[in-house]
């Protein structure tokens, strides 16, 4: 079930200060429920309501937030400790927002994609996040779903579709689009840095290297504690134990790398 108080808190978590104006609040909101319905490979259960400032009104008493009146418009906003039971409401939702972010995430750094080089890097990606969301590997027409989410990222111009290279791009930087497009690439956005950089630690090895499993294990783990301290942040201290066995086994899905029993090696990776 997708709720209100649930896209609040995924909405406020995900912005770099935990605030947002009430206005870009009621946007956000109606773009993250039309993309979770894009994204889903069954139709999620949406509480519907009219009134949204109405509900907004009752989930800032509800979910203990703050606000700052302003003449522009007031600010809603998580103070100190309280982020802790917004967390709770944005994890039953998280799942629904693996693909949308993923996407946002390939186009962050990129000046232009195509929709196949869209749906090949989605592809991969996603299935690093079936184990952890208990997600279906590659659902039954995947591309499909995937281009109803880029049709659902250019509605609310989130994307801007070149059509004579047929290539999708990022919102201009100084609108409010990009804003929104920032805060989806940060709802899965440390996944997905982990993702690279722990490939990355094997591509260092070289071509058709061979790597003992347990340095790899040790080295991650090291990978991991640093992250926490640049993130300020406790989720990445360490790694479950059969997290790394995980990852490398969705790797050598793809054929990147052959897994042994005490080594892996990279296959031109």
């Amino acid at each position: 079930l997708i709720n209100p108080s649930a896209i609040f808190s995924l909405i406020l978590l995900a912005t770099p200060k935990k605030a947002m104006s009430v206005e870009h609040l009621i946007v956000l909101e109606k773009i993250f429920v039309r993309l979770a319905a894009a994204a889903s490979p069954f139709h999620p259960a949406i509480a519907s309501y009219h009134n949204f400032a109405a509900m907004l009104l009752k989930m800032e008493k509800y979910l203990d937030l703050q606000r700052f009146s302003h003449p522009s418009g007031d600010i809603l906003y998580v103070q100190g400790n309280q982020s802790q039971g917004l967390q709770y409401y944005r994890n039953n939702i998280l799942h629904f927002f693996v693909l949308p972010s993923i996407v946002a995430n390939l186009l962050r750094h990129n000046n232009g994609l195509n929709k196949e080089q869209v749906v090949q890097g989605a592809t991969i990606l996603y299935r690093f996040f079936s184990n952890a969301f208990f997600l279906e590997a590659e659902p039954e027409d995947f591309a499909g779903i995937i281009s109803s989410v880029l049709d659902e990222f250019i509605n609310a111009k989130l994307l801007v579709l070149d059509h004579t290279q047929g290539r999708y791009m990022r919102p201009n930087v100084l609108s409010d689009e990009f804003s929104y497009f920032k805060i989806l690439c940060n709802i899965h956005g440390s996944e997905l840095e982990r993702i690279g950089i722990y490939t990355l630690t094997i591509i260092r090895y070289g071509t058709n290297s061979r790597i003992m499993l347990k340095a790899l294990a040790e080295e991650y783990q090291l990978i991991a504690k640093r992250l926490s301290l640049l993130t300020e942040t406790q989720e990445l201290t360490s790694i479950p134990e059969n997290y790394v066995l995980q990852f490398l086994r969705t790797l050598a899905s793809f054929d990147f790398v052959s897994v042994y029993k005490t080594n892996i090696a990279n296959n031109n990776f």
